[in-house]
């Protein structure tokens, strides 16, 4: 710092310095930024408005430039602080998420980038089941994806518990049904999003009070995306039919469908989503799951990797599961067959990390067999699962048409026989595998509780 008398300039070092001294001094300010009925006033200074924001940057030019005052009747003083913050300190001291999205928001209007991303990372490395409804819905009144993608992944896995919160009646209209839409919501019984529905439909009647408004009329059109059908009666009958949202012919016709009549011969006016299918959780994350190792091939056993060749046979679980990662050392792809050759998941990777977008659902007591085609041999020494160390050729006899190599992984080595030279871009499909040790495989499941 300065000694005392010398200019303020001559203690500063930094760019950094100087900025922070402009602004908690208001040295050299030309424009006062004032907000209606707060006594609260800003001194700054054009020019690093107008470098930070392209909006104050054409407020600030042309006939229409503010004088001394530029007032902000929209904004609050304390958000409008935080951006002041960053823009002079490069520093943004948020609190909570719910103040992360009120500085976002201001920052959006103003387009100051730099300050929304850092508002964004923010509320993305905090954001929690509390919290992403609101998330939620600025995320599509801005049509931020990131932060809808991250709403989403949170509300897949802890959908009852949201749905069910206070927090659901300050939702707009179009937010709950884009929830509602969703078929990753991870509910236990649509009965959930159901009374969520009622439970919004209600709220609205007691703030906003429309005139000569009633339940159904608030929530009509918002019906038709409840999967009515996946109910059972017993569902139906103890959580809706009470509700007297839907009139005495509608439970009547949409009991009869349930029970297996066409939708199709009921009147086209009846609120019925026509869908059987249950949701499923899109986002679910590996640590969040549990893990099974199975042995991919046994000791000695020798297997072709041809098309329809198992990998593992006889497979059944003694709970329903839902599988949502496969692991293996390379890629290609794995599908899972039931007893009757139908696939109830299939997915393909390069890396040897398969993700099952629907994931496949494993009954109860039912066998099943995992099917697993090699790519290339670039997904088999490529990808953060594959072989790394280098490939040793070795055959006592013969360089070729039959060369040995042996993968080495850890202190374990896998040989097997290749019939063609070793090319990356050579098809893997005639490849013979004897492995000397067992060969594991992962799979990450979460156990089922609405099947």
């Amino acid at each position: 710092m300065a000694e005392s008398g010398q200019a303020w300039q001559l203690g500063m070092e930094s760019i950094k310095e100087r900025l922070r001294y402009l602004y908690t001094t208001g040295e050299y300010s030309d424009l006062d930024i004032v907000f209606p009925e707060h006594e609260t006033t800003f001194k700054v200074h054009r020019t690093i408005l107008s470098m930070t924001s392209p909006v104050f940057g054409t407020m600030m030019t042309g006939p229409l430039a503010p004088g001394k005052e530029l007032p902000l009747p929209e904004d609050s003083p304390e958000v409008f602080r935080k951006l002041l913050d960053h823009m002079y300190m490069d520093r943004m001291d948020l609190k909570s998420v719910e103040e992360a999205l009120e500085v976002y928001a201001v920052a959006h209007r103003y387009q100051m980038e730099s300050s929304r991303k850092c508002c964004l990372q923010y509320i993305l490395s905090n954001l929690n089941e509390k919290t992403t409804l609101a998330a939620l819905e600025m995320s599509l009144v801005y049509e931020d994806e990131e932060m809808n993608k991250k709403c989403k992944e949170i509300l897949g896995r802890n959908a009852d518990s949201v749905i069910s919160s206070e927090n659901i009646s300050h939702l707009s209209k179009e937010t709950l049904r884009d929830l509602l839409k969703d078929d990753t919501m991870n509910f236990s019984s649509e009965v959930v999003p159901f009374k969520g529905l009622i439970a919004w439909g209600k709220a609205q009647l007691q703030h906003q009070k429309p005139s000569g408004s009633d339940l159904r009329e608030i929530i009509g059109d918002l019906l038709k995306e409840i999967r009515f059908l996946t109910m059972s009666y017993d569902e139906f009958i103890k959580n809706v039919i009470d509700t007297n949202v839907l009139s005495h012919t509608e439970c009547i016709h949409i009991m009869r469908v349930i029970g297996g009549t066409d939708p199709s011969t009921i009147p086209e006016d009846t609120p019925l989503n026509p869908s059987r299918v249950k949701r499923y959780p899109k986002f679910r994350r590996m640590e969040d799951l549990s893990l099974c190792k199975l042995d991919l091939l046994e000791v000695d056993r020798r297997y072709s990797f041809l098309s329809n060749t198992g990998l593992i046979e006889n497979l059944s679980c003694n709970k329903t599961i839902e599988v949502y990662y496969f692991k293996v050392r390379c890629g290609g792809t794995i599908s899972i067959m039931d007893n009757r050759g139908e696939v109830v998941g299939s997915s393909t990777s390069k890396d040897g990390v398969f993700t099952f977008t629907k994931p496949a659902v494993l009954q109860k007591d039912k066998q099943y067999e995992v099917v697993f085609s090699l790519g290339t041999l670039d997904d088999l020494f490529h990808g953060k699962h594959a072989v790394r160390n280098p490939i040793a050729l070795h055959n006592p006899i013969q360089q070729i048409p039959h060369p040995f190599m042996y993968l080495n992984d850890c202190e374990n080595h896998y040989p097997f026989s290749y019939s063609h030279h070793i090319k990356s871009t050579v098809n893997v499909g005639n490849l013979t595998f004897s492995f000397l040790r067992g060969y594991n495989c992962e799979f990450y499941f979460w156990e089922s509780t609405s099947r």
